[in-house]
C-alpha cells in the first residue's frame, strides 16, 4: 500500500501470477534451502556445516547488493568479512587439536 492507494485499486492490480513471484517464488526456495540445510546437517562434519551456514549471511548480503543494487556501509563489509573469517579459524584450530590429541 502507498498513502494514495485504497484496498480496492490494489484488489483490482492483483492477479494469481504477481503473487506467486512476490510470495510464492520466495517460500519455495526458503522450503528447498530447508531440504537442503538438513541434507547439509546429515552428512557434514559439524565444522564444514557451521562454515557454510556462516556463508548463508554473506551470500545475502551478495544477493542484496547484486539484486537491489543496495551496498553495504563499511562498517556491515568488516561485519561480513569477520562473520566469513571466524569459521575458517576455528575450523583450522580444531583440526590441529585433533591432530595433536591423534599423536598421542
Amino acid at each position: 500500500f502507498t498513502d494514495g492507494d485504497s484496498i480496492n485499486s490494489v484488489m483490482t492490480k492483483w492477479t494469481l501470477s504477481s503473487s506467486w513471484m512476490e510470495a510464492g517464488l520466495p517460500s519455495a526456495l526458503y522450503a528447498l534451502q530447508g531440504v537442503l540445510t538438513y541434507t547439509a546437517y546429515q552428512n557434514l562434519d559439524s565444522f564444514a556445516f557451521n562454515g557454510l551456514t556462516q556463508m548463508k549471511t554473506l551470500t545475502a548480503a551478495l544477493c542484496c547488493y547484486w539484486v537491489l543494487g543496495k551496498a553495504q556501509s563499511p562498517k556491515q563489509i568488516f561485519a561480513l568479512v569477520i562473520l566469513s573469517v571466524t569459521p575458517l579459524l576455528f575450523e583450522g584450530k580444531f583440526q590441529d587439536m585433533m591432530g595433536k590429541h591423534k599423536k598421542k
